[in-house]
């Protein structure tokens, strides 16, 4: 049993590092390309419109015209591990009531 539990939050805590890199990825990406398109005040409005790094990868789609698979990949691996920790969660939450 205590081999099963450091499993699963090894797992969890894998997910969620890869999760939290993809998405500084994104936003990283998205604070760089605000720059490339409106200046400094894009940096400025990429800070202060931050939810948006979520959606960032269909909006340089729209912009550039150009299917940005990198940004698609990060933006998936981020919501996939998204669901992994959820569901690690509560299989931790389910082996503790025990």
């Amino acid at each position: 049993m205590v081999y099963m539990r450091w499993l699963y939050w090894t797992a969890f805590w894998v997910a969620l590092l890869l999760g939290l890199g993809s998405y500084i990825f994104l936003w990283l990406a998205w604070l760089h390309f605000m720059h490339a398109w409106l200046g400094s005040l894009g940096v400025i409005l990429g800070i202060i419109f931050t939810p948006v790094a979520v959606i960032y990868p269909f909006i340089n789609w729209i912009v550039s015209h150009v299917f940005p698979v990198g940004l698609f990949v990060a933006w998936g691996l981020m919501v996939i591990l998204g669901w992994v920790m959820m569901g690690f969660s509560h299989l931790l939450g389910r082996s503790f009531a025990n």
